[in-house]
């Protein structure tokens, strides 16, 4: 739902979100580590927040293996890849409908 993805430029999950924390809170908002890396590439969102460099620096390692990679398949490619873009997310936000 649109609700449910908020702002799409930067994926937080915030203290009392739907979303579990499964590593720790600091400011009401979850730090992001290891355990959330399979959600971070699944969602459409541009950026994340938040991650700190001392704590599970593995899981940033990660997800910029995983961004080479796809940026990679792109070259191999095409410019795009129908697979890997899926407009119909911002498509159906409700200010892309009204034109906001």
């Amino acid at each position: 739902s649109e609700v449910g993805y908020n702002f799409l430029g930067r994926f937080v999950i915030s203290e009392g979100s739907n979303t579990s924390c499964s590593t720790k809170y600091v400011r009401e908002v979850c730090i992001l580590g290891k355990d959330h890396v399979a959600l971070l590439r699944s969602v459409p969102h541009m950026f994340a927040n938040a991650f700190q460099a001392d704590y599970q620096p593995e899981a940033y390692d990660e997800l910029e293996q995983w961004y080479f990679q796809r940026v990679m398949a792109e070259i191999a490619s095409s410019p795009h890849d129908g697979n890997s873009f899926d407009p119909s997310i911002y498509a159906k936000r409700l200010c892309s409908r009204l034109h906001i």
